[in-house]
């Protein structure tokens, strides 16, 4: 398609994603699978550690879903002592505090698992 008599093309073309770079995970990349994955049903896990601090925290499922869909990556990507790559993914939560999840990403599986939900405080 053209635009005025400068033949300026315009592109309707949608680009697509970048590959995951899986040895070598940026947070880009982490809050892109994060994001994807926490729209889908089941794959979200948490773990009994996480129900309590849940509990403990008072920061509820619903708060943590939304940090996982709308939250930024507070730090690096790193390999945790499986081998599997985890990051705390943070959001400042409405008429509260910076609250984080501590997600690791399960590269086979295609799940993310909770370790656990703690208040984010500014250093």
């Amino acid at each position: 398609m053209y635009q005025n008599d400068t033949k300026t093309v315009v592109s309707n073309v949608t680009p697509f994603p970048r590959p995951i770079n899986w040895s070598n995970l940026r947070t880009d990349e982490a809050e892109r699978i994060i994001r994807q994955r926490a729209q889908i049903t089941g794959a979200v896990i948490f773990t009994d550690h996480t129900w309590d601090r849940v509990s403990e925290r008072d920061i509820p499922r619903e708060d943590v879903t939304e940090i996982l869909l709308k939250g930024h990556c507070h730090e690096q990507p790193f390999r945790n002592e499986k081998g599997n790559w985890q990051v705390l993914i943070s959001k400042r939560l409405s008429g509260s505090r910076e609250a984080g999840a501590v997600t690791v990403i399960l590269e086979e599986a295609e799940n993310l698992v909770i370790r656990t939900v703690e208040w984010v405080d500014p250093k």
